[in-house]
């Protein structure tokens, strides 16, 4: 098992073996339908229209407060390091093990919020950590560019073909046609050369 999160039986959060600081206050587990709104041209009520599911939503709520080692903002970095380190380009994936969140049917999620407050009269700071469901997605995109190869392949064959066959139908047109065209035209040309041959002996 990789990273996970762990909510134990004393109330703590562990996020990747580390145990987040504070007092965990409450969990939160929320899901929604996807609902579209379809626009009827005439009609000012929408249709509505269920297309599925939204990735569900995991919220843990912590209040830190200074003890005798650490202040609430020493505390609260522990956290930011778990949310993102310096340079990390992207989330990290998690499982979680919750009964109550497993009984919704989240298994992975990714640490996607983290929200803090604090007010002018205390150093108690209210921290949100909050995790969205990760459903990993599979793309084969290999085997679609090799058909898309294939098909190319196949028509620029068959165009060769269809041009060949083609130009072999023209050169025979040509030689049964136009070199007739041809002798028909000397034999013209013939002709008017002993028209002009008999105009040229007449005397006037």
């Amino acid at each position: 098992m990789g990273k996970t999160v762990i909510t134990t039986d004393f109330g703590d959060v562990k996020v990747g073996g580390i145990i987040l600081p504070g007092t965990f206050q409450k969990l939160e587990v929320e899901s929604d339908a996807k609902v579209d709104e379809v626009d009827v041209k005439g009609k000012s009520v929408k249709p509505k229209q269920a297309t599925g599911y939204e990735d569900a939503k995991v919220k843990f709520t912590l209040i830190i407060r200074p003890n005798n080692k650490e202040d609430e903002y020493t505390q609260l970095a522990k956290i930011q390091r778990l949310f993102r380190k310096p340079e990390q380009g992207k989330p990290q994936v998690f499982d979680i093990v919750n009964k109550h969140v497993n009984t919704r049917g989240v298994r992975k999620i990714i640490f996607k919020k983290l929200t803090t407050q604090e007010d002018n009269k205390s150093n108690v700071l209210l921290v949100t950590c909050e995790f969205w469901e990760y459903i990993p997605i599979t793309l084969k995109a290999g085997k679609a560019g090799k058909n898309n190869n294939k098909k190319k392949s196949k028509k620029a064959n068959k165009n060769s073909k269809s041009n060949a066959s083609s130009l072999k139908g023209d050169y025979k047109s040509y030689l049964n046609n136009n070199r007739g065209k041809a002798n028909k035209t000397a034999a013209v040309d013939d002709d008017a050369k002993n028209v002009v041959r008999k105009w040229q002996n007449v005397k006037y």
